[in-house]
């Protein structure tokens, strides 16, 4: 008997120790994450502005041998039988 008092004294007190270092922590992120008053200036973020004509877009890629050797897809047929599957329970 006196060992199974010994265990549940034992298993209390690491119990404890995890609650309270479980709570630390919870109040630690709380304290610098959320009630911690720091001003965060905001990014000065300007967009690029392209003036018109700057962006020239090479279409000569287009002119390259192994491009043209490619074919276009054959046109998909739609499906010409049942769909799905019996209800199982019908």
């Amino acid at each position: 008997m006196p060992v199974n008092f010994i265990e549940r004294k034992n298993r209390q007190k690491y119990l404890l120790i995890a609650v309270i270092i479980i709570f630390l922590a919870t109040a630690v992120v709380l304290w610098f994450g959320y009630f911690n008053d720091v001003e965060i200036s905001p990014v000065a973020y300007e967009p690029e502005l392209y003036p018109e004509g700057s962006i020239i877009i090479d279409f000569s890629i287009f002119e390259k041998p192994f491009l043209k050797e490619l074919k276009p897809f054959s046109e998909i047929l739609p499906y010409e039988g049942s769909l799905g599957k019996q209800n199982p329970f019908k």
